[in-house]
């Protein structure tokens, strides 16, 4: 059985502790180390007895411990060849990381499948402006538990193909069109995360969600809200209303949960316990 917690989420940071009945591992490590190591420390996980750290890509956010990581603890991390190389070259003038990065850095390709211990993994291909941007499923004993697509400008014909079937998504759900558009941000920047290569809309997670849900999927997280261009309630009501939609009934009991942006606990709730009241 595969568990999950997002312990950070959001243009801040961003990193998920799973856990099978023989491993624990990181998805990403995008706060400091210090950060991690306290978030872990709470749930009672030594980070030095972390099996690894799977990377999603190279942007800051998502990697800015993992060099401290190699150097103090010794935790092994996966990445595409590129996205490594892409790490190594942040980090370089770090020679104590960097180093401890070379050793203990595993290469993965997309679409291969690798185990640890009692835990078997598959990076997927991603639309995002990286050098090499997956997307993860998990699971134990050939079952497809969990899916991870944290950065995505749309959902691909990959990104679905990879993600059917999994009982537990995390799944990003990045910003409000109407609040990016009408915001703060740049053109430039507006337009970079509206493409094929930037974040995923409240609207089309919702979409992704939806086709998620008729494959079989109970549990979904959503993750990596932006803090100018989303709200919580936005991001979820979204998402809800669009499985509501659909004929999602009570008695079906789909959860929809929203990821913290820090180690406070998410409000995770069944979809019954939120018709005609939600207090956020």
């Amino acid at each position: 059985m595969i568990k999950t917690e997002c312990l950070f989420s959001g243009s801040k940071g961003n990193s998920i502790l799973v856990q099978s009945e023989k491993a624990s591992v990181l998805i990403d490590a995008g706060v400091s180390c210090k950060a991690i190591k306290c978030a872990l420390d709470e749930r009672n996980v030594d980070i030095s007895s972390l099996k690894g750290i799977l990377v999603t890509h190279e942007h800051s956010d998502h990697v800015k411990a993992v060099g401290r990581i190699c150097s103090k603890f010794k935790v092994p991390v996966y990445a595409t060849g590129a996205v490594a190389q892409a790490v190594y070259t942040a980090i370089y003038d770090k020679a104590d990381e960097a180093n401890a990065f070379c050793e203990m850095v595993r290469t993965v390709r997309e679409n291969g499948v690798y185990e640890i211990e009692d835990m078997a993994f598959s990076p997927f291909p991603t639309p995002h402006d990286s050098v090499g941007s997956v997307g993860y499923v998990i699971g134990t004993e050939n079952e497809k538990s969990l899916a991870v697509a944290t950065d995505i400008g749309f959902a691909s014909e990959g990104v679905r193909n990879a993600m059917l079937g999994c009982k537990k998504a995390i799944v990003e759900s990045n910003h409000d069109v109407y609040m990016l558009k009408n915001g703060r941000y740049p053109e430039f920047l507006k337009e970079r995360i509206l493409s094929n290569c930037g974040h995923l809309s409240n609207e089309d997670c919702a979409e992704l969600c939806k086709l998620l849900i008729s494959y079989g999927c109970t549990d979904i997280t959503l993750f990596h809200m932006s803090e100018d261009n989303n709200t919580e309630r936005l991001a979820f009501m979204t998402t809800y209303k669009a499985l509501l939609e659909m004929g999602v009934e009570l008695k079906d009991e789909i959860s929809l949960a929203l990821a913290p942006k820090s180690v406070v606990a998410p409000d995770h709730r069944l979809l019954k316990a939120l018709i005609g009241q939600l207090n956020f």
